[in-house]
């Protein structure tokens, strides 16, 4: 009962700390006419603060360390290996997206970073279960991870997008724990830990936003949904990281080979992704986040028909016939 008592506490905790640190943030941000990098595509009345993934950021930051001192021994018995190294990359990647919200950094010396932050975090995951070469698993989970990153911060967007792709994302995560009755993993306490602070934030971050999430919440997102998807696929649960990922996975992958096609750098912002098409032509944030969270509903629950039946393909065929309709959705909107 303490335990139980002791998520709902932190829950809240984190809920009501994301409230107040968001209005303090766009106050600040106004008092200091502060915004950081604007996007071309979005016509504003007035300015509006980004990187608030600051926020983000430092409230699961405390929520952690809150949660650790109410909980030592469930946590302690479920870090990682080496998770001193997690917590270096994790604060690394979020200092060089601060700066790159304000000062821009090129996009291939931050590729670079990426790869290098990835790669000390690999020992931080159990490679012992897999039967190919070692070397030849750890080039592999090193680009699935940086590719993971950048496509979460290349939904972002459009006003609650990432947001609530975030929150469908760790929701699924969470649920996936507790049908399982495991309450002690790390990725279910990394999904609790973030679910009350996406909650806030997509109510700030929806059309019209008040506040964008920038570099700063984007890369820190992409890197925790990275390290989730590779603790699913170790764990044989490569279905379900590909029915999570399948949106991000096809509208960036299908656009970033038009785009290299085409005679462009991947890292080109050329704003070309399908869902931006609507927003580059009238400025539909609405029309975007309202097709998106019906998509990301009808997502979840295939997604927990595929945890009824592991071993079935369907469910995957399904969400990516799903995924497609979204697309010409977006495409014949645009």
């Amino acid at each position: 009962m303490n335990f139980i008592f002791t998520h709902i506490f932190i829950f809240v905790f984190g809920f009501l700390l994301t409230f107040f640190f968001i209005k303090k943030f766009l106050k600040v941000s106004h008092k200091l006419k502060s915004y950081g990098e604007e996007n071309t595509y979005v016509t504003r009345v007035e300015k509006v603060p980004t990187s608030g993934g600051i926020v983000i950021f430092f409230v699961f930051l405390l929520s952690f360390i809150f949660f650790y001192f109410l909980n030592a021994d469930h946590i302690v018995e479920n870090l990682p290996n080496r998770s001193y190294l997690l917590v270096i990359s994790v604060f690394t990647l979020f200092t060089i997206s601060v700066y790159d919200d304000f000062y821009t950094i090129h996009p291939f010396y931050k590729l670079i970073l990426q790869i290098i932050l990835a790669y000390i975090s690999i020992v931080c995951i159990n490679l012992n279960e897999i039967n190919f070469p070692l070397k030849f698993i750890i080039l592999l989970m090193v680009i699935f991870w940086v590719y993971i990153m950048n496509i979460i911060n290349f939904i972002d967007g459009s006003d609650g997008f990432l947001s609530s792709y975030s929150l469908f994302f760790f929701s699924s995560i969470f649920f996936t724990e507790l049908m399982t009755l495991d309450f002690n993993s790390i990725t279910k306490l990394i999904s609790f830990l973030v679910l009350p602070t996406l909650i806030v934030f997509l109510y700030f971050n929806k059309p019209m936003a008040k506040i964008f999430m920038g570099d700063s919440g984007s890369i820190f997102l992409g890197f925790l949904i990275g390290f989730t998807n590779l603790e699913l696929i170790i764990q044989g649960h490569w279905k379900l990281s590909l029915i999570l990922l399948m949106y991000p996975l096809l509208d960036c992958t299908i656009t970033l080979l038009i785009k290299i096609k085409n005679g462009h750098y991947p890292w080109a912002r050329l704003f070309d992704y399908f869902f931006l098409g609507p927003i580059k032509k009238d400025n539909n944030h609405k029309f975007v986040l309202k097709v998106i969270s019906i998509y990301l509903l009808i997502n979840f629950l295939i997604f927990i028909a595929q945890i009824k039946f592991q071993e079935s393909y369907f469910f995957i065929l399904i969400s990516l016939i799903l995924t497609i309709i979204t697309l010409i959705i977006f495409k014949k909107k645009s």
